[in-house]
């Protein structure tokens, strides 16, 4: 009665028996066609005619249906971080009965960025297996931004107009390379000035943040004291 599904061996599910008057009872194995691949098979037996019995024969078809593939994704541990370039951390395996045993690159989406990326794959269905299809997702955290601003060595004496001595650079994974202007504090009058850079976070980058001082010494005073020629 089945059912039959496809498993890479022959199927042979039926039987004969060839009857007939005066005792004629055999159970011959029946002849099969078609009956490894899914569709429809046919067991059939012909009786050839002898000197007692003229010939008979019959036949009978049963289907074998496809069998299920199995489609897994699988993908790494991680941590993944943002670094400029694809993250291709996962495999595929696709197996089902009678041998099927494969392992085809998985379909990745939004697997650049920081965010959440997908592995998947789909196994078309062929004449012996159904399809099946998976997707597994995957984080891919943002990358630690690293600021820093540097100050020339001076030294810096008041002259009435601001010093800006210093310069920022702003460096990541994937590429990161800015160099903003610093934002100064104080760097006018003699004291002790600040230079200082906050890079803010984005859909890549945590953010990141530096200060340095320097000082600014106080600028020489001249007195003279001048007098007539006299007498």
């Amino acid at each position: 009665g089945g059912p039959f599904t496809y498993n890479g061996s022959a199927q042979t599910p039926c039987s004969v028996s060839v009857t007939g008057a005066g005792g004629l009872n055999e159970t011959p194995a029946p002849t099969y066609a078609n009956n490894v691949n899914a569709g429809t098979a046919t067991a059939g037996y012909t009786y050839a005619e002898t000197g007692n019995y003229l010939g008979s024969s019959d036949s009978e078809d049963f289907t074998i249906a496809k069998a299920q593939s199995v489609t897994e994704v699988t993908c790494e541990a991680g941590p993944f971080t943002y670094n400029g370039d694809p993250h291709t951390p996962c495999s595929v395996s696709v197996t089902g009965p009678g041998g099927l045993n494969e392992n085809p690159t998985p379909t990745y989406a939004s697997n650049v960025n920081a965010g959440t990326a997908t592995a998947s794959y789909t196994y078309a269905e062929t004449s012996n297996y159904l399809g099946s299809s998976e997707s597994e997702n995957f984080t891919i955290a943002k990358a630690q931004s690293v600021t820093e601003v540097t100050c020339e060595a001076g030294p810096f004496t008041y002259n009435g107009d601001p010093h800006t001595p210093c310069s920022v650079s702003i460096t990541g994974p994937g590429g990161l390379n800015e160099t903003p202007a610093p934002i100064y504090a104080n760097n006018v009058n003699a004291g002790t000035a600040t230079a200082s850079h906050t890079y803010a976070a984005n859909d890549n980058y945590l953010g990141s943040s530096d200060s340095e001082n320097f000082t600014i010494g106080k600028a020489q005073s001249t007195t003279i004291v001048t007098c007539e020629s006299g007498p």
